[in-house]
């Protein structure tokens, strides 16, 4: 099953692994059956990829658009103002209150050392660097160009982690019965005791947009029509 796909301009970097918010034995109790170990780790490597996948969609988008203010032109055009405008400042403080920066520098040095500032502990010094330093970032920021990186949407990416899930607890032998569409149509009231227990568990893992149970279990059937594995 094909799924969107989102265009980002750049890659993400860093982040926090994101792990199942369920532990294995946790997990086996819904399940109703014993995990085991080599399902549990495919099933962390799951969620690790969907954690990329969730921090990839905080980057900023490969668009255009002025009114998104996650698109990488606004973003940039945000960012070399803000730079701009802390140089200014920088610059004001330099060229109003150089001779207090000194006066305070040779003060501060005498007390915390007993004797004159050197260069490296003149607060004059130190915005002079500042300021360099802030203009070689905005001459990055000004140079950087997008890039178009093809990302999942935030749905089909919840979908990748389904058929990962399920594609590592079937492999292992684990049981991954669906509940049937037209049984579950006859109860005037779907209850999320009514799931079968691979169902209850995709819903412990919070994982489905807080979906009513009739229509959870319609989702995952969906999800898994073909079978298929996603990576």
């Amino acid at each position: 099953m094909s799924g969107a796909m989102s265009k980002r301009a750049a890659r993400v970097s860093g982040g926090m692994v994101l792990e199942p918010p369920l532990s294995q034995a946790q997990a086996g109790e819904i399940i109703r059956q014993a995990i085991p170990d080599s399902a549990w780790q495919a099933i962390r490597r799951a969620f690790h990829a969907y954690g990329w996948r969730q921090d990839a969609l905080e980057t900023s988008k490969a668009s255009r658009s002025k009114g998104d203010d996650q698109s990488w032109h606004t973003r940039k055009d945000a960012t070399t103002k803000a730079i701009e405008a802390a140089m200014q400042k920088v610059q004001s403080a330099r060229s109003r209150h150089g001779q207090f920066l000194d006066e305070a520098s040779e003060n501060y040095s005498l007390e915390t050392f007993g004797q004159s500032y050197m260069i490296d502990q003149s607060a004059r010094r130190m915005l002079e660097d500042a300021y360099k330093l802030m203009l070689h970032a905005l001459v990055i920021v000004e140079r950087a160009n997008p890039q178009e990186i093809e990302v999942p949407t935030a749905a089909h990416s919840r979908d990748i982690l389904v058929k990962d899930i399920h594609a590592a607890l079937t492999e292992n032998g684990v049981e991954t019965r669906l509940s049937n569409g037209f049984d579950l149509g006859q109860v005037p009231r779907v209850r999320a005791e009514d799931l079968t227990p691979f169902e209850k568990l995709i819903g412990q893992f919070r994982i489905g947009d807080e979906r009513k149970p009739a229509a959870f279990s319609a989702w995952l059937r969906s999800v898994l029509s073909d079978g298929k594995k996603q990576g």
